[in-house]
């Protein structure tokens, strides 16, 4: 679930308001989700604000 952070193991969702973008990893190996941070979507440095080539 969730969108892939280009090159990076990371995904994200938007979290319960449309400006929050929950940023997690999944390990399969031991059905872990671990959350790596909750950023602002607002902001020009956001996850997917990233800029493609």
């Amino acid at each position: 679930m969730g969108s892939p952070v280009e090159a990076t193991p990371y995904r994200f969702l938007l979290g319960p308001w449309r400006w929050m973008l929950i940023v997690y990893v999944h390990d399969p190996d031991i059905d872990r989700v671990t959350v790596i941070g909750i950023e602002d979507a607002r902001s020009a440095s956001a996850v997917s604000a990233m800029r493609r080539p």
